[in-house]
């Protein structure tokens, strides 16, 4: 029998809904077996080495969070979020490093707190590029979860810092936050799109849900200014392209502000 050959173009993420379910549905996953611990472990685990059972966990964390921000990364570069939603600012606590010079490596890593001003939090506010960019290109990315007396276990959060920042400091997410974040993705709806073509013929794609429609032009003007990059295909646009007919986002005005 031939296996059955399919081809045709397709656009990164064609189907945004589809695939935003489908991320929803990988966090479950993740849910599903931390609240089912130990029963959820595979069957050549040694059930006997409570700690090597342990790094099972951290490395479902790892793949479900490392997945879970990849797909939120490629719904933004797809433009298949809202300005709402990848202008929205989501705020962590955050820990300067004690020392820019001096920072953990693979063999300090397990020691990453004793780097950071964990007595001294901070606050910091990303957006969800910069939060994805943060973990897709992750040094540190540390969960912390509590065996429940009943058995499961409960998560809690993760401390996170890119390669970049470091020796900055490092930031702690808390699990409620990325189910924030999850169901934000799942329920943003896009009802209006605009396709145009910059001054060097490349496209640009601006999305909108009901939310956006329904917000005051100078507000939804700097949400969409604040998105990263935004800024720069700003520059190159033609405003022969942008005569529209619905309320959405008056680029002519924008780049009249710019100038």
């Amino acid at each position: 029998m031939k296996a059955l050959k399919i081809s045709g173009v397709s656009e990164l993420i064609d189907d945004g809904p589809m695939f935003k379910a489908l991320i929803w549905d990988e966090l479950q996953e993740f849910e599903r077996r931390v609240s089912g611990y130990p029963g959820t472990l595979p069957e050549y685990a040694d059930g006997d080495i409570a700690d090597d059972n342990l790094d099972y966990v951290r490395g479902w964390f790892e793949l479900a969070v490392s997945q879970f921000f990849i797909g939120a990364r490629k719904l933004a570069e797809s433009h298949k979020l809202s300005i709402s939603n990848e202008a929205r600012k989501y705020s962590f606590e955050w820990y300067p490093a004690r020392d820019s010079g001096v920072l953990p490596d693979k063999m300090t890593i397990h020691r990453y707190r004793e780097y950071y001003e964990i007595d001294n939090p901070r606050s910091a506010a990303l957006q969800l590029r910069e939060l994805a960019n943060q973990v897709i290109h992750s040094r540190i990315l540390e969960p912390e979860f509590a065996i429940l007396p009943e058995g499961g276990i409960e998560m809690n959060g993760f401390h996170l810092a890119s390669d970049r920042e470091c020796s900055r400091g490092i930031l702690w997410i808390p699990w409620d936050c990325i189910r924030e974040i999850a169901n934000l993705l799942l329920t943003d709806d896009i009802v209006h799109s605009r396709h145009i073509r910059d001054g060097r013929g490349e496209f640009v794609q601006i999305s909108q849900s009901a939310e956006d429609l329904e917000k005051p032009q100078a507000q939804l003007h700097e949400e969409w200014l604040s998105i990263a990059g935004n800024r720069n295909s700003l520059k190159r646009l033609k405003k022969s392209y942008l005569e529209l007919s619905y309320p959405v986002l008056d680029i002519d005005k924008i780049l009249d502000d710019q100038n």
